[in-house]
């Protein structure tokens, strides 16, 4: 019989500053909510998949309070679809799915009552999904990906927000992702 690998779910990872609180980041602020798929590749076993990725939520926030960082932010809920099998001719790629990816005071329902985001270097908020290499490729279906204030201000440097999917590779004449 075939295998599959197991499904990865990006969860729920949050910096939030509200009320009159303030976080003041000595380095990158760093924030993933990443799903990863197994893999399923055996010479022994013949047609295996590999397993979803779904990404997460990773969320930037401000109610009210402030947040500083002179070394950039990252914030990304992106999923990655695992390797099937490429050796056999049988295998299927996992599919990768994005997740939520936000840096935001308030929110489109919630006003954000003067909070503050300043971010000195390069931003990136991305949610992307890239299916798993096999014999036929897994899909890539992007997420949501959002920067935002309402009611508030957001002070960014460079800066780049991006969804994406990318299709697995097909080997062995076998159909890549979508």
């Amino acid at each position: 019989g075939s295998v599959t690998g197991g499904t990865g779910t990006g969860g729920n990872a949050q910096l939030i500053a509200s009320g009159s609180g303030t976080v003041n980041a000595a380095s990158a602020i760093s924030i993933f909510a990443i799903g990863t798929g197994g893999e399923a590749q055996s010479l022994d076993i013949p047609g295996g998949n590999g397993g979803a990725g779904l990404g997460g939520t990773a969320r930037l926030y401000s109610n009210g309070g402030a947040i500083n960082s002179s070394f950039g932010a990252n914030v990304i809920a992106s999923g990655f679809g695992g390797a099937g099998d490429v050796f056999n001719g049988l295998g299927v790629g996992g599919n990768g799915t994005g997740g939520s990816a936000t840096l935001s005071v308030g929110t489109p329902n919630e006003l954000g009552n003067n909070g503050l985001i300043t971010i000195g270097a390069a931003t990136v908020v991305t949610a992307q999904g890239i299916g798993g290499d096999a014999q036929q490729g897994g899909d890539g279906t992007g997420g949501f990906a959002a920067v935002s204030a309402r009611h508030g201000t957001v002070n960014l440097a460079d800066t780049t927000v991006s969804t994406a999917g990318f299709g697995g590779f097909g080997s062995n004449g076998g159909a890549g992702g979508n």
